[in-house]
């Protein structure tokens, strides 16, 4: 797998922090290869690897299900933590409905990881919104919901939700 990520231009842990499980599998499944289940926690090992936070990369490698998030639900306890948001944020923008302006306010807020956004409740998040002078999101009720399956590294599942959303809305749902 590693050549296969070196074909692909990624040779740091830097590199591999900014991928999304798709994208790593896409990579190594050009080459022929079966996929290890653990795609889904590489990118989080490898950015606490390229910040050189490795008592913490343990702590989470311990807490790792066979190299997957656990399926009870659970948030690795560092990943919703203000100081590993500041140096740890998550692409905010890969949540249906957030663009760049939001992701912005949302930023502003103190909301930088999916953990935040997902712990963050509706009256929060509109707050942050306001602040920045945007109003309208209707797509916001599905944002916790949809961070929730990130968090978890559940690509699965936030691919099944958000192909079922329009514009991150249900059908039905209105701001």
């Amino acid at each position: 797998m590693s050549a296969s990520l070196k074909k692909a231009g990624i040779t740091t842990y830097q590199e591999l922090s900014t991928k999304t499980p798709d994208e790593l599998k896409e990579i190594v499944s050009a080459d022929g290869l079966r996929l290890a289940r653990s795609v889904v926690s590489w990118p989080n090992q490898a950015s606490l690897l390229a910040r050189g936070q490795f008592d913490l990369f343990d702590e989470y490698t311990d807490w790792l299900d066979a190299g997957v998030p656990p399926s009870d639900g659970s948030t690795f306890h560092a990943f919703a933590t203000a100081s590993f948001a500041a140096v740890n944020p998550d692409d905010l923008k890969r949540i249906e409905g957030i663009g760049p302006a939001m992701e912005r306010a949302l930023n502003a807020a103190g909301i930088t990881t999916y953990a935040q956004l997902h712990d963050a409740d509706q009256t929060r998040l509109r707050a942050a919104l306001d602040e920045a002078g945007l109003r309208l999101a209707p797509s916001l009720p599905t944002w916790a919901e949809q961070a929730g399956y990130l968090v978890r590294g559940d690509e699965e599942g936030f691919l099944a939700l958000t192909s079922e959303l329009t514009a991150g809305r249900r059908t039905g749902d209105e701001d």
